[in-house]
Protein backbone atom coordinates (compact mmCIF):
# COMPACT_ATOMS: atom_id res chain seq x y z
CA UNK A 1 0.00 0.00 0.00
CA UNK A 2 1.16 3.60 -0.98
CA UNK A 3 -0.09 6.50 0.90
CA UNK A 4 0.91 9.86 0.17
CA UNK A 5 0.43 13.24 1.63
CA UNK A 6 -0.40 16.33 -0.81
CA UNK A 7 0.43 20.01 -0.16
CA UNK A 8 1.18 22.79 -1.47
CA UNK A 9 4.19 25.21 -1.40
CA UNK A 10 4.07 27.57 2.00
CA UNK A 11 4.12 30.05 0.36
CA UNK A 12 1.07 29.60 -2.14
CA UNK A 13 -2.18 31.70 -1.96
CA UNK A 14 -4.70 29.19 -1.42
CA UNK A 15 -2.86 26.21 0.68
CA UNK A 16 -4.49 22.90 1.18
CA UNK A 17 -3.77 19.54 1.28
CA UNK A 18 -4.93 16.09 0.17
CA UNK A 19 -4.17 12.25 0.66
CA UNK A 20 -4.01 9.48 -1.75
CA UNK A 21 -4.01 5.81 -1.17
CA UNK A 22 -2.95 3.42 -3.55
CA UNK A 23 -3.74 5.77 -5.99
CA UNK A 24 -7.24 6.36 -4.87
CA UNK A 25 -7.84 10.50 -3.65
CA UNK A 26 -9.26 9.68 0.02
CA UNK A 27 -9.79 12.95 0.99
CA UNK A 28 -8.90 16.84 -0.34
CA UNK A 29 -9.56 20.07 1.68
CA UNK A 30 -8.31 23.73 1.52
CA UNK A 31 -6.88 25.32 4.86
CA UNK A 32 -9.52 28.02 4.19
CA UNK A 33 -12.22 25.60 5.03
CA UNK A 34 -11.16 24.99 8.55
CA UNK A 35 -10.17 29.01 9.62
CA UNK A 36 -12.41 31.38 7.93
CA UNK A 37 -9.71 32.87 6.26
CA UNK A 38 -10.35 33.43 2.61
CA UNK A 39 -7.53 31.22 0.95
CA UNK A 40 -5.23 31.04 4.00
CA UNK A 41 -2.72 32.48 2.23
CA UNK A 42 0.91 31.60 2.93
CA UNK A 43 -0.27 29.87 5.70
CA UNK A 44 0.94 25.57 7.18
CA UNK A 45 -1.85 23.86 5.98
CA UNK A 46 -2.25 22.68 9.71
CA UNK A 47 -6.28 21.73 9.81
CA UNK A 48 -6.18 20.15 6.69
CA UNK A 49 -3.11 17.84 7.14
CA UNK A 50 -5.04 16.51 10.12
CA UNK A 51 -8.31 16.26 8.42
CA UNK A 52 -6.76 14.24 5.44
CA UNK A 53 -4.67 11.78 7.97
CA UNK A 54 -7.78 11.34 10.17
CA UNK A 55 -10.03 10.48 7.28
CA UNK A 56 -7.77 8.18 5.85
CA UNK A 57 -7.13 6.79 9.16
CA UNK A 58 -3.35 7.25 8.97
CA UNK A 59 -0.75 8.72 11.02
CA UNK A 60 1.86 10.45 9.43
CA UNK A 61 4.58 8.09 10.28
CA UNK A 62 2.74 6.03 7.73
CA UNK A 63 2.61 8.19 4.68
CA UNK A 64 5.05 6.82 2.50
CA UNK A 65 5.87 10.58 0.48
CA UNK A 66 4.80 13.69 1.34
CA UNK A 67 4.71 15.74 -1.55
CA UNK A 68 4.57 19.75 -2.27
CA UNK A 69 3.76 21.05 -5.71
CA UNK A 70 6.47 23.34 -6.17
CA UNK A 71 10.23 22.79 -6.71
CA UNK A 72 12.37 22.74 -3.39
CA UNK A 73 13.28 25.91 -1.87
CA UNK A 74 17.18 24.98 -2.12
CA UNK A 75 16.62 24.07 -5.64
CA UNK A 76 15.39 27.49 -6.22
CA UNK A 77 17.40 29.57 -4.13
CA UNK A 78 20.76 28.74 -5.66
CA UNK A 79 19.51 28.65 -9.25
CA UNK A 80 17.92 31.79 -9.22
CA UNK A 81 21.69 33.30 -7.13
CA UNK A 82 23.75 31.78 -9.56
CA UNK A 83 21.49 33.30 -12.44
CA UNK A 84 21.62 36.38 -11.05
CA UNK A 85 25.29 36.65 -10.41
CA UNK A 86 25.97 35.49 -13.71
CA UNK A 87 23.95 38.11 -15.82
CA UNK A 88 25.31 40.83 -13.02
CA UNK A 89 21.17 41.63 -11.81
CA UNK A 90 22.10 42.58 -8.52
CA UNK A 91 18.49 44.46 -8.09
CA UNK A 92 16.72 40.95 -9.15
CA UNK A 93 19.23 39.58 -6.80
CA UNK A 94 17.98 41.33 -4.02
CA UNK A 95 14.28 40.84 -4.49
CA UNK A 96 14.50 37.54 -5.29
CA UNK A 97 16.80 36.53 -2.38
CA UNK A 98 14.10 38.09 -0.18
CA UNK A 99 11.31 35.36 -1.66
CA UNK A 100 13.71 32.72 -1.35
CA UNK A 101 14.08 33.66 2.53
CA UNK A 102 10.28 33.80 2.68
CA UNK A 103 10.10 30.02 0.97
CA UNK A 104 13.10 28.61 2.75
CA UNK A 105 11.47 30.08 6.28
CA UNK A 106 7.70 28.93 5.49
CA UNK A 107 8.97 25.46 4.42
CA UNK A 108 11.00 25.10 7.64
CA UNK A 109 7.80 26.37 9.30
CA UNK A 110 5.27 23.35 7.30
CA UNK A 111 8.36 20.74 8.35
CA UNK A 112 8.55 21.42 12.13
CA UNK A 113 4.57 21.00 12.27
CA UNK A 114 5.10 17.84 9.90
CA UNK A 115 7.69 16.67 12.45
CA UNK A 116 5.41 17.36 15.53
CA UNK A 117 2.71 14.99 14.80
CA UNK A 118 5.63 12.43 13.88
CA UNK A 119 7.29 9.71 16.75
CA UNK A 120 10.28 9.68 14.61
CA UNK A 121 12.21 12.10 13.56
CA UNK A 122 12.16 11.38 9.24
CA UNK A 123 10.02 13.69 8.00
CA UNK A 124 12.43 15.18 5.56
CA UNK A 125 13.06 11.55 4.21
CA UNK A 126 9.77 11.33 2.83
CA UNK A 127 8.98 14.53 1.48
CA UNK A 128 9.19 15.40 -2.59
CA UNK A 129 9.26 17.99 -4.73
CA UNK A 130 6.89 18.26 -7.63
CA UNK A 131 7.04 21.32 -10.29
CA UNK A 132 4.38 23.45 -9.50
CA UNK A 133 2.46 23.15 -13.39
CA UNK A 134 3.31 19.39 -13.27
CA UNK A 135 1.41 18.87 -10.41
CA UNK A 136 -1.81 20.65 -12.11
CA UNK A 137 -1.39 19.11 -14.91
CA UNK A 138 -1.04 15.52 -12.94
CA UNK A 139 -4.18 16.33 -10.83
CA UNK A 140 -6.35 16.88 -13.94
CA UNK A 141 -5.44 14.54 -15.83
CA UNK A 142 -5.30 11.43 -13.19
CA UNK A 143 -8.83 12.54 -12.04
CA UNK A 144 -10.43 13.04 -15.50
CA UNK A 145 -10.62 9.34 -16.44
CA UNK A 146 -9.47 10.18 -20.23
CA UNK A 147 -6.79 7.20 -21.08
CA UNK A 148 -5.00 10.59 -23.19
CA UNK A 149 -5.43 14.26 -23.13
CA UNK A 150 -4.01 17.30 -24.34
CA UNK A 151 -2.39 20.06 -21.27
CA UNK A 152 -2.71 23.17 -20.78
CA UNK A 153 -1.69 24.47 -17.32
CA UNK A 154 -2.20 28.51 -16.82
CA UNK A 155 -1.92 30.12 -13.42
CA UNK A 156 0.57 33.17 -13.99
CA UNK A 157 3.02 32.18 -11.66
CA UNK A 158 4.82 28.86 -10.40
CA UNK A 159 8.35 28.65 -9.93
CA UNK A 160 10.24 30.43 -13.09
CA UNK A 161 7.08 30.09 -15.86
CA UNK A 162 3.38 30.83 -15.93
CA UNK A 163 2.31 27.36 -17.21
CA UNK A 164 3.08 24.34 -19.24
CA UNK A 165 1.53 22.28 -22.56
CA UNK A 166 1.95 18.64 -22.96
CA UNK A 167 0.33 15.37 -22.70
CA UNK A 168 -1.36 12.58 -21.15
CA UNK A 169 -0.36 9.06 -22.85
CA UNK A 170 0.05 5.58 -21.66
CA UNK A 171 -0.03 6.40 -17.87
CA UNK A 172 2.26 9.31 -18.22
CA UNK A 173 3.08 13.17 -18.74
CA UNK A 174 4.79 14.78 -21.82
CA UNK A 175 6.15 18.37 -21.03
CA UNK A 176 6.50 19.67 -24.54
CA UNK A 177 7.21 23.26 -23.09
CA UNK A 178 6.94 25.84 -20.40
CA UNK A 179 4.85 28.91 -20.97
CA UNK A 180 7.30 31.93 -19.74
CA UNK A 181 5.65 34.41 -17.36
CA UNK A 182 6.20 37.61 -19.33
CA UNK A 183 4.17 35.81 -21.85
Amino acid sequence: MMIILGLTAPISANTAACIIRDDELIAFVEEERFIGLKHAPKMTPRKSIDYCLSTAGVTIDEVDYIAIGFESPLKSGIKNFFENMREANYSRMVRESGAYVEYFMSMQRQIDFLSSLSAKSHIRSKLIYIDHHLSHAASAVRLSGYADAVLITLDGVGEDNAGMVGYFEEGRIHKLMSIPINH
